[in-house]
This record gives structure tokens, C-alpha cells and sequence, in this order.
């Protein structure tokens, strides 16, 4: 473990720039924890993920009757194509 002096010498230590501002940043946070402790006691708790419940179909499908059209052929294109010929 290197010492204080080391560290300092070898210039392992971050601008004082970023030091200031990650100390506001803290500091923030420490004063918005300690007004509102119950979002702390909140963010500790593991929730639950939101389950995707698949919305209700606006529509219904028809049976297949023996008149209509299948187009699921293996055709690349089911319909005449504009200059594809």
C-alpha cells in the first residue's frame, strides 16, 4: 500500500477539478438522503421487475374458411411486383 506521500508524488491523485465536483455531487446526495430517509430506506428494498402483461387484441381473427386466400407459401413474392417479371 503505497503512503500518502507516494500517491502524491506519482501524481496518482485526480484533478482537483473532478475532486470538487464528485464532493458537490456527494454532498448533494447526502442532503437530499438525509431530508427524504425514506427513498433511502426504498432504494435498499429489491423490487420486483414490471411483468409485460401482452395488451387485449382490438380486433378478432376469423376462422379459416375452405374460400379464402393462404398466402403463407414459400413464394418469395405473393403478388405481381411493378417491373419484376
Amino acid at each position: 500500500m503505497p503512503t500518502p506521500w507516494e500517491i502524491v508524488s506519482k501524481g496518482l491523485l485526480p484533478p482537483p477539478a473532478l475532486l470538487r465536483r464528485n464532493l458537490a455531487g456527494a454532498l448533494a446526495l447526502l442532503k437530499v438522503m438525509l431530508a427524504n430517509p425514506a427513498a433511502a430506506r426504498a432504494a435498499r428494498r429489491p423490487q420486483e421487475p414490471p411483468l409485460y402483461r401482452r395488451p387485449e387484441r382490438p380486433y378478432t381473427l376469423p376462422e379459416f374458411r375452405a374460400g379464402m386466400v393462404n398466402r403463407s407459401t414459400g413464394k418469395k413474392y405473393v403478388r405481381p411486383t411493378l417491373y419484376c417479371d
